[in-house]
């Protein structure tokens, strides 16, 4: 019986043996332009409604707010009156020096529009905050001492939104960059920094949420902007 020619390697099944392709990574999904506008107006009428709720002395915001105040009066010692005296410097004139470390890096790696929203960010945030004070024109907190000196009006906290200005821009820019962990950080400290006007007795706790909505659309604002500007790889 005569033998079967030997099969030629070039009649094996193009699948045996051969490596696997590698699937592409697929970027992950951005947020719509209209969730983004949604969520832009959920947050910013937040805002607005606690401006408003929170005008009237006597009303019932004002009550919860002046609760919160004594409560945390309560909790006061001098070590933590240090550390969140230092905490809020650094949404105070400060931030020049902190911002300036985050800026230099994004240049040095050539990413221009990154340091250019960031420092942008902060300026519009301070811009309006000192803007929004006088149309709410809401007075300080007078039912507990404050341990530092504050200016102006009360709502929003002008140094929460220098916060979110600040370091909740350099959260985004840093998460939309793979650095998830100092992201977290920074997006923490912004918390931090508004829970010190609260402790120090200088700030009602809705003119932090407040400040914290306001600033959200800042955010939304600055990721849609840093995605046209600096696309993530796909």
């Amino acid at each position: 019986m005569p033998r079967s020619a030997p099969e030629h390697p070039d009649h094996r099944p193009a699948d045996a043996g051969a490596p696997l392709p590698e699937t592409a990574a697929h970027p992950a999904p951005r947020p719509s332009t209209t969730t983004t506008a949604v969520l832009a107006v959920v947050l910013l009428g937040t805002a607005v409604a606690l401006a408003v709720l929170a005008t009237p002395r006597d009303g019932a915001v004002t009550r919860w707010d002046v609760g919160v105040l004594r409560a945390v009066e309560g909790i006061r010692e001098p070590w933590l009156t240090t550390a969140m005296t230092l905490a809020t410097d650094t949404a105070g004139v400060a931030v020049i020096a902190v911002l300036l470390v985050p800026v230099l890096w994004l240049v040095r790696r050539g990413d221009r529009p990154a340091a250019l929203l960031l420092a942008v960010g902060a300026a519009v945030a301070a811009a309006v905050s000192n803007a929004a004070k006088p149309l709410v024109d809401r007075a300080r907190p007078d039912s507990v001492d404050p341990l530092v000196t504050a200016h102006l009006a009360s709502f929003p906290s002008g140094h929460t939104m220098t916060a979110v200005g600040a370091y909740g821009v350099l959260a985004v820019l840093l998460a939309r960059r793979g650095h998830a962990v100092l992201a977290a950080v920074s997006a923490l400290w912004v918390l931090v920094v508004g829970l010190t006007r609260v402790y120090l007795g200088v700030h009602f706790p809705t003119d932090v949420l407040g400040s914290l909505a306001a600033g959200g659309v800042l955010l939304l604002v600055v990721a849609r902007l840093d995605q046209r500007l600096a696309p993530a790889p796909a």
